[in-house]
């Protein structure tokens, strides 16, 4: 999950993350401008994944999600 700046685009971090294959689940927050996201865990561990997101310029905050048990 990434809070981005204001008048960022869900999918402008997919771009910035192609190599990841990072994809763009839904808008969790339009106040807020928060997203959930998904990407290829055979290509990148989820630690590395994350500080990746966190590093960039246009991204506030981001964590994982918790899972949600049916």
């Amino acid at each position: 999950m990434a809070l981005l700046k204001p008048n960022i685009q869900g999918k402008a971090l997919e771009k910035e993350f192609m190599d990841y294959k990072l994809q763009n689940q839904g808008q969790t927050s339009r106040s807020e401008n928060r997203w959930i996201y998904t990407f290829d865990t055979s290509l990148i561990q989820s630690d590395e994944m994350l500080k990746k997101v966190k590093a960039s310029d246009k991204v506030i905050e981001a964590q994982f999600a918790p899972l949600v048990k049916e």
